[in-house]
């Protein structure tokens, strides 16, 4: 096995300023950065994060290269301002499909790649602030965003008994600078929050309770 001896994020994600400050601070932090999606980093790879082919094909080409991978990263989701009666149903399918599918189908392949390179990681699924405070003006945003905050617990669950065992919560962001929401992400994938699991971490919820 080739690759790097620094420990390993895959960053799952479109390109943008979001995606460029995950990659900076992670790269600063110490970490090799993978991104897949469209984002730009030490190693990038083309990917739909739905596509379940696409995804163990990444796993083989990670796995076959790198070890020691501290972290996976699903944040190919979206946002979407829109009272109920606004929304339609088409609307709420491709926010769905694109928040919750992708975190899905990111953390089962994420348990895949952390078993097939014996890495006790931790999976990150980022959703918002919508998905623990319900917004007036966003209910399918919401929605989405509240399932994948569960899900990322019931994941957490699960992954505690796996071999070996790693970790999965969910980043909600609300009022937050991209580089606080960075610095989030970084604090989850390092070895400080090595017994941090199940959580919803909000960054920048003024007055959530």
């Amino acid at each position: 096995m080739s690759g790097t001896e620094k420990p390993v994020a895959l960053l799952v994600a479109p390109a943008g300023e979001f995606a460029r400050a995950i990659v900076a601070r992670l790269t600063a932090d110490g970490f090799h950065v993978i991104a897949a999606g469209g984002a730009q980093a030490d190693e990038s790879h083309a990917l739909d994060p739905r596509d379940e082919a696409g995804w163990e094909a990444l796993v083989i080409a990670i796995a076959a290269r790198h070890h020691n991978v501290a972290a996976v990263i699903n944040a190919a989701g979206r946002g979407m301002v829109a009272a109920v009666a606004d929304t339609s149903p088409a609307d709420f399918r491709a926010l769905w499909e694109a928040n919750v599918e992708s975190a899905v189908i990111g953390t089962k392949w994420a348990f895949r790649l952390l078993r097939d390179t014996a890495s006790a990681g931790s999976v990150i699924n980022l959703a918002s602030l919508a998905g623990v405070r319900p917004r007036a003006d966003a209910a399918a945003w919401s929605a989405a965003d509240a399932a994948v905050t569960h899900f990322s617990k019931i994941a957490a669950v699960e992954a505690g008994d796996l071999v070996p065992p790693c970790r999965v919560n969910s980043v909600n962001p609300g009022a937050a600078t991209a580089e606080q929401i960075a610095a989030a992400i970084a604090w989850l994938a390092g070895p400080q929050s090595r017994f941090v699991t199940g959580t919803a971490l909000v960054v920048g919820g003024e007055n959530h309770a």
